[in-house]
This record gives C-alpha cells, sequence and structure tokens, in this order.
C-alpha cells in the first residue's frame, strides 16, 4: 500500500522525523545535516551525503552490525538488497549511486525483521515525467512494506492508494484534488459560467 503526504515540507520533516521505533522507519534525502526554527525562521545547513566514499556493502554491514548478527555475510546482504531491486555491486560507492538507489541502500541499512513501514521524504524531488516513474519504480520496489510518501506536488500522488494532507498537526484524507488540466481563459470561463446556471437553477 503507498500513501502520500502532501503539505508543508518543512512541518512534515519536524513531525515525521521522529519516527524511530522497530516497525516503522523514516528515510530522508540526508542533504539537511540539521535544522531547527529561531523567531519564525526556518535555519537549515546542508551537507553531501554521509560516507559517500564507502562501498555500498560496507555500508550496510557497518549500519547493521549493531542489531544483525549476519550483518557481514555478502550472501545475506546481497538477499536484502535484491528485496528492494538494488541490482548494483556492493563494491559501488555511495557517491556513484541515483537518488533511488542511495534510499533503498539507506532502508536496507536500518530495515529489522519487525519493520513494516517506511516513511520517504522525498519533498525536494521536482515534478517532472522521469521522477514521477522513478518514484513509482521505487514504491513498487518497497512494496513488501506499507509505504508513506512525503511530497510536496500532487501530481505525483496518482499512483497512490491514498493521499493524505499534514496540516496544523494532523493528517486529513485529500480526495479528487490531484488531476490539474490546463485549459484556456474562454474555456474556463464557459465552464465557470455553465455551473453557475446550474446552481441557479437548482435554488
Amino acid at each position: 500500500m503507498v500513501t502520500y503526504i502532501w503539505g508543508n515540507s518543512i512541518k512534515k520533516r519536524a513531525q515525521f522525523s521522529k519516527i524511530n521505533n522497530d516497525e516503522e522507519i523514516y528515510i530522508d534525502d540526508m542533504r539537511i545535516a540539521c535544522d531547527v526554527i529561531r523567531d519564525g525562521v526556518y535555519c537549515y545547513a546542508l551537507e553531501d551525503r554521509l560516507f559517500k566514499k564507502m562501498r555500498v556493502g560496507d555500508f550496510v554491514s557497518y549500519s547493521r552490525i549493531m542489531f544483525d548478527n549476519e550483518a557481514t555475510n555478502v550472501k545475506h546482504v546481497k538477499k536484502m538488497l535484491k528485496s528492494v531491486g538494488y541490482r548494483l555491486g556492493l563494491g559501488r560507492k555511495l557517491s556513484a549511486l541515483s537518488d533511488s538507489d542511495y534510499l533503498k541502500i539507506l532502508f536496507v541499512a536500518r530495515a529489522k525483521e519487525t519493520t513494516r513501514s517506511v516513511y520517504l521524504n522525498l519533498d525536494g524531488w521536482q515534478f517532472n515525467r522521469k521522477n514521477a516513474r522513478r518514484m513509482k519504480k521505487l514504491t513498487e520496489d518497497l512494496s513488501d512494506y506499507s509505504v508513506c510518501v512525503l511530497v510536496s506536488d500532487l501530481r505525483f500522488c496518482k499512483y497512490g492508494d491514498d493521499v493524505l494532507y499534514f496540516g496544523n498537526g494532523e493528517l486529513t484524507v485529500v480526495d479528487g484534488e490531484m488531476e490539474r488540466k490546463k485549459m484556456s481563459k474562454r474555456k474556463l470561463a464557459s465552464l465557470l459560467k455553465t455551473e453557475c446556471v446550474s446552481a441557479d437553477s437548482g435554488a
């Protein structure tokens, strides 16, 4: 199941980055090193990918060593990576990965047997056809889990099962607002006129 969460990116990050338990994982794009709100101003610092010179296999093993007895087992690591659609070798450096593969690596590095849900913060992805396809493929590769994707553009949301809006600290269902259609002013004026006539007739 895929759920898209729309709304203010700053408030969403502050809320969902708190997630840290055995059943849920929050994955950020890791470009924000730290952030804080002071006097109504959102202040943040950016950084490159952490451990970007490490190789995939080493990073996964290093990250899992404290809770996975097989963290250094190459076959075990390969199996986990394959389960989320990662097809490149263990020797690939983190800096050479696409955004999608990097997110998969971050997920595998933290996922436990008890993990059921993953929250992906993709607010930084701008909408275009390429990114829409990438996002759809990413959620399909993680289909063994319940996937919640944080986005800033409603046009991404048409591939999901549910769309939620995060506002005032609460999630509400968004229905019937995912599609956009551009039309001329003349056609739009005609459409509005028709709706006004229908409303007057029903009064």
